[in-house]
C-alpha cells in the first residue's frame, strides 16, 4: 500500500500520525474488525502537498499515537477484466435480502404554468399594478399494481433492458439486465414458500457474463413449472415473472435532485404488495459518478442484497479486490451492460468515448481491465488506487471529451462508476466486504 500509494513518513498531526509524500498523504479513517481504512489525498498541483491542503484531517479521522497501532491490520482504500451476473443463481444468499430503511418521498410538485395580469387605472394620477398567479401540480409518487401477459414477448425485452439496484444497507449498486432482477425475484419468492406449498424449485443458472442471456436461456420452457400449491389453486413461473413485470411497468424512473436518488422496493414488487411508496436515499459525493443515469433508467431500492456482480480482477477468488466494497455508494456495472445502454440511445460506438443516452457520455479512464494478484490474505487491495475508477458526464454542445483509450466491446469485464475527484480518494471512508 506504500508503494502504491507513494507515501515515504509518518508525520505528526495533532493528536494523530498521518503518512506523507512528496504530492500524496495517507490518512486513517477508522477502524473495522482487524482492518484500517485508509483516506488517499493526491496534490491537485506539481508542488509539494502541505498538511494544511488536506481535507480529511479537518474531520473525524482515526488518531493513533504511534505506528504500532496500525501493524498487523488490513489496509483497505476500472475494476476487473471478466465478471459475472449472479442474480438468478444458486450463489446469491436468499435469506438475508429485504425492504430497504429509505425513506418515504410520498408525493412530487410539477411546474404547471404561471399567470401574469397587468391593471391599468386612467384616472390621475395613473395607476399601474400586476398580479402573478402560479400553480403547481401535485402528483402521488406511490403506485398500484396490476397483473399482465406474453410470457415469452417478456423475457425477450427485458433481457437487454437495463436496471439500477441499490442495496440501502451496503451503499453499493448495480447495473444489470431487468431478466436478471426478475429472475432473483424469483428465487427470493421461491424460498419464501412455506414448505407444504412448496412444488417445486425455482430453476436456477450459473453466474454468466450476459445474466440476461442466461436467465432467458433457464427460463424460456420453464413457463408452465408450477412453483406453489395449495387446495384447488397453483401459481407457475410464468405467473411470477408476469406479476414482477406488470409491476414494474407501473414504476417510472424518477430523475435524481441533487445528491438524493429514488427508487421503489425490490421486495414490495416480489411479495406484491397492493402499494409501493416512493423511496429516497442520499449518496455520498464519491459515489455521484453513476447518478446521471437515474435521468433514463429505473432504480429499484433493497437492502441485503449481496454481490450482484462477481469480479475476477484477482486471480484469488476470494480476494476483496473481486467485490464492490460496502459504503461505498460506487456502482459495477458489465460493459454488456453499458453495450447496451448505448445501443438504446442510438449510438454504435467503437471509441472509448461512450454515448449512454442524449445528454450523457462516458469516458473510459486508466486501465480498469487488469488482473492483480492480491490474495485473501494481503494487507492490501486494489482499493487502495482509484485508478480504473469512471465517471458519466454531461455532454458538451459540439465536442466530446478526447479518447483516453480505445474500448474494446468484446470486453467480458466490468468497470465501477463513482466520482473522480482532484484531491480526494473516493474510497476514503468504504466499509471492507
Amino acid at each position: 500500500m506504500l508503494r502504491l500509494a507513494a507515501v515515504e513518513y509518518p508525520l505528526k498531526v495533532g493528536d494523530g500520525i498521518i503518512l506523507m509524500g512528496y504530492s500524496t498523504a495517507l490518512v486513517p479513517i477508522r477502524t473495522v474488525n482487524d482492518s484500517v481504512i485508509w483516506h488517499l489525498e493526491v496534490a491537485g498541483h506539481s508542488s509539494q502537498l502541505t498538511v494544511e491542503e488536506l481535507i480529511a484531517t479537518k474531520e473525524e479521522w482515526l488518531k493513533a499515537s504511534t505506528l504500532e497501532d496500525f501493524i498487523g491490520k488490513e489496509a483497505l482504500i476500472g475494476w476487473c477484466p471478466e465478471a459475472s451476473i449472479a442474480l438468478g443463481t444458486d450463489k446469491m444468499d436468499l435469506d438475508t435480502i429485504g425492504w430497504s430503511t429509505a425513506a418515504q418521498k410520498k408525493t412530487t410538485w410539477h411546474w404547471a404554468g404561471a399567470n401574469l395580469q397587468i391593471l391599468a387605472q386612467s384616472a390621475a394620477p395613473i395607476q399601474i399594478g400586476g398580479q402573478l398567479g402560479i400553480s403547481m401540480q401535485r402528483t402521488v409518487n406511490a403506485v398500484r399494481f396490476s397483473p399482465s401477459r406474453n410470457f415469452l414477448k417478456c423475457l425477450n425485452s427485458s433481457a437487454g433492458e437495463q436496471i439500477i439496484l441499490y442495496d440501502v444497507n451496503a451503499k453499493r449498486a448495480w447495473l444489470v439486465p431487468l431478466l436478471s432482477v426478475f429472475h432473483h425475484m424469483l428465487s427470493v419468492y421461491g424460498h419464501s414458500i412455506p414448505e407444504p406449498s412448496r412444488a417445486s424449485r425455482v430453476p436456477l443458472g450459473k453466474p454468466a457474463v450476459d445474466g440476461g442471456f442466461m436467465s432467458h436461456q433457464v427460463l424460456r420452457d420453464k413457463g408452465e413449472s408450477v412453483i406453489e400449491i395449495s387446495d384447488g389453486d397453483r401459481c407457475t413461473v410464468r405467473d411470477l415473472i408476469m406479476g414482477f413485470s406488470a409491476n414494474m411497468a407501473k414504476i417510472s424512473n424518477h430523475p435524481p435532485r441533487g445528491s438524493e436518488v429514488y427508487g421503489y422496493e425490490f421486495m414490495d414488487i416480489v411479495m406484491d404488495s397492493p402499494l409501493a411508496e416512493l423511496k429516497k436515499q442520499k449518496i455520498e459525493k464519491r459515489g455521484l459518478g453513476w447518478v446521471p443515469l437515474l435521468h433514463q433508467i429505473r432504480c429499484l431500492f433493497c437492502s441485503h442484497l449481496g454481490d450482484a456482480i462477481l469480479g475476477a480482477r484477482s486471480v484469488q477468488h476470494n480476494s476483496i479486490c473481486n467485490r464492490v466494497p460496502h459504503g461505498s455508494d460506487l456502482m459495477a456495472a458489465t460493459i454488456r451492460g453499458i453495450r447496451a445502454l448505448s445501443k438504446q440511445s442510438g449510438a454504435v460506438t467503437e471509441s472509448s468515448v461512450c454515448r449512454l443516452s442524449g445528454k450523457h457520455v462516458w469516458t473510459l479512464v486508466g486501465d480498469p481491465f487488469t488482473q492483480c494478484q492480491h490474495k485473501t490474505s494481503s494487507k492490501s487491495s486494489c482499493w487502495v488506487t482509484m485508478q480504473f475508477l469512471q465517471e458519466i458526464h454531461l455532454e458538451r454542445s459540439g465536442s466530446s471529451p478526447p479518447p483516453l483509450q480505445q474500448l474494446d466491446w468484446r470486453s467480458e469485464g466490468a468497470v465501477v462508476f463513482g466520482r473522480r475527484p482532484s484531491q480526494t480518494s473516493p474510497f476514503s471512508k468504504i466499509k471492507p466486504v
